[in-house]
């Protein structure tokens, strides 16, 4: 019993690997995928401007940033300019201590000491005597005035070095917020700009897929799987869509060396790695869907609509020097779709490519028409091109389309 259970297991784990789903959307009209891509569209509009607001709203901060490192330049000359002139009024303090006493002692009149008799005493007349001690009153008097009109100075100087001091710990804080918060605006228009790249990618795709429909002579309120079937010829096998090539990267998850450092990622396709400007076939009888021009991640690649043994299947072909088909070409297992590219000397727009080959993929169903590129089902309906395509295992090579490993 408990074999049994087991076996059962090991089944349900496998079935989505070797039990394919066959999509039939009954219903769908060429206007229901004429009224997706509008959605589309209008969701790249979207996405375009509140790019264009970010990007105002990063404008406006470095405005800001910019606007309160003068005013840090500001408070640091104010600083410097109140520091020298609290130091002038402390020499100034000094030098005025000086001139009163080489007059007269105020400290030895305070006290009553004799520097006061002989000065107030040394006077000629009455008259004389109480001039003198009148001057030395006022002497004394003045000079605590003025020493403490200095002070006072001193106190409001250094009370406004303190505020500046404040204010520009605070500035420098608002710098680095307004900082970080470039980062995070600049990190959203990063992925603005990824989601962008895929949807301006996935608006082709179904653009080219609705012009394969209408030119089959579909019509907008026509069922699609009655007209477009009519297209698709049937066919029974998979074939190697190059006659020779080096299997550098498998399906799934893989590790790898790249600028200098390890990346990890998950790679949907088998590479093929081949001379450049070798051909590519089409892995089976099918109808071409859809072309994709010079993308920054994929190069020049082709979708072809395959309905083999009964289902229907997407192939992708990716990282392509040339393309010799069209969207409806109805192709065989013999037809030269392309040519090997990926070089990234040649196909310089091609910024996921390291080298010379071909990346295959395959999907359950008909992309763009049972699902779209840009919704989850796409991702979902991927899977390993080795249950639909004979290669040999990673790192080896095959010289022709047929011959098993």
């Amino acid at each position: 019993m408990r074999r049994l259970v087991g076996i059962m297991c090991i089944i349900v784990i496998l079935m989505p690997y070797f039990f394919v789903p066959n999509f039939e959307v009954i219903g769908k009209t060429l206007g229901d995928l004429k009224a997706e891509l509008a959605q589309k569209e209008q969701d790249l509009k979207n996405n375009q401007n509140e790019k264009n607001l970010t990007q105002e709203q990063i404008a406006n901060i470095k405005q800001n940033i910019s606007e309160i490192s003068n005013t840090i330049e500001n408070i640091n000359e104010q600083i410097i300019t109140l520091t020298n002139e609290i130091e002038e009024l402390n020499k100034q303090i000094g030098e005025k201590n000086e001139e009163i006493k080489k007059i007269v002692n105020f400290l030895q009149i305070a006290n009553g000491e004799s520097a006061y008799l002989e000065y107030t005493f040394g006077a000629k007349d009455f008259t004389d005597f109480i001039y003198r001690a009148a001057v030395s009153e006022q002497l004394a008097s003045y000079n605590d005035k003025l020493i403490d009109e200095y002070n006072g100075l001193i106190n409001s100087k250094e009370e406004t070095q303190k505020e500046l001091s404040t204010e520009k710990i605070n500035l420098t804080n608002k710098q680095k917020e307004l900082g970080i918060e470039i980062e995070k605006l600049g990190n959203k228009i990063t992925e603005l700009e990824s989601d962008a790249i895929s949807i301006e990618d996935a608006i082709e795709t179904q653009k080219n897929i609705i012009e394969m429909y209408t030119d089959i002579g579909c019509k907008d309120n026509e069922d699609i799987n009655e007209c477009g079937n009519k297209a698709l010829p049937p066919d029974t096998v998979f074939w190697r869509p190059l006659n020779y090539g080096y299997i550098s990267s498998n399906y799934g998850y893989r590790t790898y060396w790249i600028n200098g450092g390890w990346t990890s990622d998950f790679h949907s396709g088998v590479d093929m790695a081949a001379a450049g400007g070798s051909p590519i076939y089409a892995t089976a009888n099918g109808t071409v869907a859809a072309i994709n021009w010079q993308t920054k991640c994929g190069g020049n690649y082709v979708y072809i609509y395959h309905y083999v043994n009964g289902k229907y299947y997407t192939s992708l072909y990716m990282h392509m020097r040339d393309i010799y088909v069209n969207v409806n070409d109805v192709v065989t297992k013999n037809t030269v779709i392309g040519t090997v590219g990926g070089n990234p000397y040649v196909e310089y727009w091609d910024q996921c490519s390291t080298g010379e080959h071909l990346h295959f993929s395959i999907f359950n169903g008909r992309v763009g028409k049972d699902y779209y590129t840009w919704d989850a089902d796409y991702y979902a309906n991927r899977f390993d091109p080795r249950y639909a395509v004979n290669f040999p295992a990673l790192e080896g090579s095959f010289y022709d389309r047929t011959t098993r490993y």
